[in-house]
């Protein structure tokens, strides 16, 4: 009887601490994504300076870029939920007074920032850095398939692919 509430007192406590530390985890901001905002905070202010490019030297644009790409790769859900956060302000300002700022939003900046990446890259390049990962693989073949609904007239067609990672 000893030993199973010990047990049940290591697991409740294992649970407990593994929990706290996720929540930890989830809760605090990486810190290339406050830096990469820090960068976007300070060169756009308002929508009307988004048309114009703004002239980074070639070692702070890869900089921008590794930031770019460490934000999508790491954490592309996280870069999600905190633009959306942060960006809350300027929705309830619009839902609130239909007033639109002339201030730029997060997303805004980003998207700033992105276009700078692809004008000195190629857009290609900055697409790519917004994909999570990249698989290679090798196409190996397919199989076409006809599957029987069940007591239905028509018939669903399957097809499976077959990749070599």
């Amino acid at each position: 009887m000893k030993t199973a509430l010990l047990n049940i007192t290591i697991l409740s406590l294992l649970f407990v601490s593994d929990s706290y530390s996720q929540f930890y985890a989830d809760s605090v901001t990486p810190n290339y994504i406050t830096e990469l905002m820090q960068i976007a905070d300070k060169t756009i202010t308002y929508k009307a300076e988004y048309r114009n490019p703004k002239d980074f030297t070639e070692k702070e644009l890869k900089h921008i870029a590794e930031l770019y790409f460490k934000c999508y790769d790491e954490d592309p859900v996280g870069v999600h939920f905190f633009l959306e956060e942060v960006s809350q302000p300027f929705y309830r300002m619009y839902e609130e007074d239909r007033k639109v700022s002339k201030e730029a939003a997060p997303i805004l900046k980003v998207n700033y920032l992105r276009n700078q990446i692809a004008d000195k890259y190629g857009i290609a390049f900055s697409e790519i850095l917004s994909i999570p990962a990249l698989l290679r693989c090798k196409y190996i073949s397919d199989n076409l398939s006809f599957l029987d609904t069940v007591r239905e007239i028509s018939t669903s067609m399957k097809v499976e692919y077959i990749f070599y990672i």
